[in-house]
């Protein structure tokens, strides 16, 4: 048994050696859904980032939902995956953000609402028991450590061609990213007075930005701290 995994484990490590960018976009796929797998888990543990306690305390605190002619409106009910998703988001310091639409009589003055999204994070804002750089190291720590073992599984050395394999992290990070943007949303809707409101992970071309960023950044530094570390072990 221990004979047929240390021969898989070389097939690996050769095929990773060949084909170092594609080892790099298994690097960003599987840091995305690894770190999604953490927040969620010290969410679970954490008594201050109730999903139904937090909502109320924060996100029904905002301007959108504070409007007066609003009174009795519905707050958003997400799902734990969905409360979930923002605050991986907000680990990267990307907001969560409430985007109000307005239509038929509210539209023609039935109804006033503030009719620009809200940007806020709800990470920094409540009153988590796990300190909130926990959050934010989960995917430093993932993308660094696994472009570090990248690195030396492919046996990589220190040159530029790191930072060519390094973007190929956010080529599925940020694909993941953008997926995950739309994916966490929960909405309310008072349709007597054609109103909606939809929270969800920041789908600006700024949030997509810091998440790529992000990836590569640390992607990049995992590779050169384990063609370093290569280097000095052949020394």
């Amino acid at each position: 048994m221990a004979e047929q995994t240390e021969r898989v484990g070389a097939r690996l490590r050769a095929y990773v050696a060949e084909a170092p960018v594609i080892g790099a976009m298994a690097v960003g796929a599987g840091s995305y859904v690894l770190g999604f797998g953490l927040t969620y888990l010290l969410v679970a543990l954490d008594s201050g980032l109730d999903p139904a306690a937090t909502t109320e305390s924060v996100i029904a605190q905002t301007g959108i939902f504070q409007q007066a002619q609003l009174a009795g409106f519905p707050q958003p009910e997400p799902t734990t995956t969905e409360f979930v998703g923002w605050i991986f988001y907000n680990a990267h310091f990307v907001d969560t953000v409430a985007v109000p639409q307005v239509s038929g009589q509210a539209g023609q003055g039935g109804a006033q609402t503030q009719s620009a999204p809200e940007a806020f994070n709800i990470l920094t804002t409540a009153s988590t028991q796990v300190p909130s750089v926990v959050y934010q190291l989960v995917p430093v720590l993932l993308l660094t450590v696994s472009g570090y073992a990248l690195a030396r599984a492919a046996d990589l050395e220190v040159s530029r061609s790191l930072v060519r394999i390094g973007l190929g992290v956010p080529t599925t990070y940020v694909p993941l990213s953008l997926f995950g943007a739309f994916f966490f949303r929960a909405a309310a809707t008072a349709e007597q007075d054609g109103i909606e409101i939809t929270v969800s992970a920041s789908p600006s071309i700024g949030g997509v930005l810091v998440m790529a960023l992000v990836s590569t950044l640390f992607g990049i530094v995992g590779l050169y701290l384990g063609a370093q570390q290569g280097e000095s072990a052949d020394a």
